[in-house]
């Protein structure tokens, strides 16, 4: 993880082919590519980073916005056609360096454990960071590859 905090742009160094998410890119569009999030060991928690580096949707150009409203609803409903999660939170912060949205996937014992909103991500992330296991990471990693087998299909 230290690797991604001292790269001075983690969506370049991601692009670029610098750092490598867990389990590679899920799919990959003209523009944009989605992966796992690199730090946070959470089953369907992804990421789409632009390939170009802006930090705004005003950076794009129309049909690069379509592009990614397009590449947003199918991962969306991939995350809800293979059982994966049924509610997601969606976020993106035009404070990055580095053009990213968040699906962040809400379980059951997220709610239970730290309540539900977007107040709790800071605090779901660290927990999950400080307890993470080799059976979570596997079910990371099988969760991108059933992922990718579905864009695959598509």
């Amino acid at each position: 993880m230290s690797d991604i905090i001292n790269n001075k742009c983690t969506g370049c160094s991601v692009i670029n082919g610098d750092l490598v998410p867990v389990g590679g890119w899920i799919y990959e569009t003209e523009n944009f590519v989605l992966a796992q999030d690199a730090e946070v060991m959470i089953e369907g928690f992804l990421i789409i980073q632009s390939k170009k580096h802006v930090n705004s949707l005003l950076g794009f150009s129309e049909e690069e916005n379509l592009e990614l409203a397009n590449l947003l609803y199918k991962t969306r409903k991939a995350l809800n056609e293979l059982n994966i999660c049924e509610e997601v939170t969606i976020v993106q912060e035009e404070r990055s360096k580095h053009f990213h949205i968040w699906l962040f996937p809400y379980y059951d014992w997220m709610k239970e454990k730290f309540g539900k909103g977007v107040k709790y991500l800071r605090d779901i992330n660290q927990f999950v960071m400080e307890n993470e296991t080799e059976e979570n990471r596997q079910k990371v990693l099988d969760t991108c590859d059933k992922l990718k087998r579905y864009f695959a299909d598509k």
